[in-house]
């Protein structure tokens, strides 16, 4: 046997050991949304998303809007209002609503349920509420393509579970 060959030997065992290893791992759960107005893969979207089952919700506790958009990364939010009942400004990347006056507002930030524009009059925020959710996406930048014009800085896009048969 030549001396050279014992490296390579080496060199393939240490190749083959990591493959054989990573095939017993765990299974990832493939996490879909409708981000483009169709179902996809969270991998195969070309679009900044954070996504929130609602097994995830449940298990973390979380019953408000306030407490998912702490978990997104370039998302901030300011609670307006009184107590019970707080509505939530939403920015997005540094973007967010642009108060022309005290009774307009351009809303920058698009808030969905169900591809219904959820968008309250007056200051521009909103309360969401967290019931009977089968997601949440959160979708950073600008969404205008998808979401009209009120999505120039981000879209929040809810989507409730489907009645099933009993």
């Amino acid at each position: 046997m030549k001396k050279g060959s014992i490296p390579f030997g080496f060199l393939a065992l240490a190749l083959i050991a990591p493959m054989a290893v990573a095939q017993d791992g765990m299974v990832l759960e493939e996490i879909i949304v409708t981000a483009q107005r169709r179902e996809q893969s969270l991998q195969e979207v070309p679009v900044a998303v954070t996504a929130f089952t609602g097994e995830a919700l449940e298990i973390a506790n979380i019953t408000e809007a306030a407490q998912y958009l702490n978990l997104t990364p370039n998302v901030s939010y300011t609670e307006d209002g009184q107590v019970g009942s707080r509505g939530i400004s939403i920015a997005m990347r540094g973007v967010s609503n642009i108060n022309t006056d005290e009774s307009s507002f351009i809303q920058s930030i698009g808030v969905y349920l169900d591809e219904f524009s959820v968008a309250s009059v007056g200051q521009g925020t909103v309360n969401p509420q967290l019931q009977d959710l089968e997601r949440i996406e959160v979708l950073r930048g600008p969404q205008g393509t998808y979401f009209g014009r009120n999505a120039v800085g981000g879209a929040l896009n809810l989507t409730t579970r489907k009645p099933q048969p009993e």
